[in-house]
């Protein structure tokens, strides 16, 4: 496994965008609602870049991708998380240091499904300039790739501050 993070235009966008308070509501939207927050950058990327989010049947790269982030990025944060407060005093040392190495080995398969993700956008359609692009692949990506079957009142406020910090 090469440890390099793969360089893109939405690698390099998806670091700058995510601020402390970007980061606050995506965290919320991962952890309490399932959502991934790889997808809804891609979201907001992609629409920053006038390309809207085909249906998962039409898009070629969403077969071979979609269980990595399920079998591979989930397992490897719960673990992560799991991680933040040592077992014994004594193995805060070694506990943290074992911490750093699964946070960067998350970090890594992240950067390669946002890889993927980045490649797959060379498929997409492209549109003119809208401003409800973000709320539409947003849209497409929660009722199409999701497994979420309805959003309560919780879920939508919180998915309204994402899409008004998007902008």
């Amino acid at each position: 496994m090469s440890d390099a993070l793969i360089n893109n235009s939405f690698w390099s966008f998806a670091v700058a965008y995510y601020t402390p308070e970007k980061e606050e509501i995506l965290l919320v939207l991962q952890d309490d609602h399932g959502l991934d927050c790889c997808w809804l950058l891609f979201c907001v990327w992609l629409s920053q870049k006038n390309k809207v989010l085909p249906l998962p049947e039409n898009n070629p790269v969403y077969q071979y991708i979609k269980g990595w982030n399920k079998q591979v990025i989930e397992p490897i944060r719960y673990l992560r998380q799991r991680l933040k407060e040592p077992v014994e005093k004594r193995a805060i040392t070694q506990g943290y240091k074992f911490r750093q190495q699964i946070k960067h080995l998350e970090l890594w398969a992240e950067n390669r499904y946002m890889y993927w993700l980045y490649c797959s956008a060379d498929f997409y359609l492209n549109t003119a300039d809208d401003k409800q692009l973000v709320r539409l692949n947003t849209d497409c990506y929660i009722n199409h790739y999701t497994e979420l079957t309805s959003i309560n009142r919780k879920l939508k406020k919180q998915l309204e501050q994402w899409l008004m910090l998007a902008h």
